[in-house]
């Protein structure tokens, strides 16, 4: 295996383990909000998680300058979505530390996309 074609298994690997955490984060902040009344409040919180795991799939799909653009249309949708956590109000200990590993994946994400088109 090429040192190129080992880095981009590698670089695959990395965007489906982040859209996995975006999986996850959505069944824990759906677990918290289920029963609650505020329902468009939820209901769009939960919306902004599916769109962080969703562009980053789809740039997955695409070339290398696309793909940053839906990086970045996904670190958009991470600060929607803390901003909607903050009004949930929600007490957990768990949910911000996933935001936070969600956040450092995708920003390694990005990283590791820019320097290849730098190559």
């Amino acid at each position: 295996m090429t040192t190129t074609m080992t880095s981009e298994l590698r670089h695959q690997t990395s965007e489906l383990k982040v859209v996995t955490e975006c999986r996850l984060l959505y069944f824990m902040v759906y677990d918290q909000v289920k029963d609650r009344k505020d329902y468009y409040l939820w209901n769009h919180a939960l919306k902004s998680i599916i769109s962080i795991g969703s562009n980053l799939a789809e740039g997955n799909k695409r070339g290398k300058k696309e793909q940053i653009q839906f990086i970045l249309i996904s670190k958009g949708s991470i600060a929607e979505f803390e901003f909607q956590y903050s009004l949930l109000n929600i007490k957990s200990e768990e949910i911000p530390l996933q935001i936070d590993k969600i956040k450092a994946m995708t920003h390694g994400l990005w990283s590791a996309v820019r320097g290849q088109m730098s190559k």
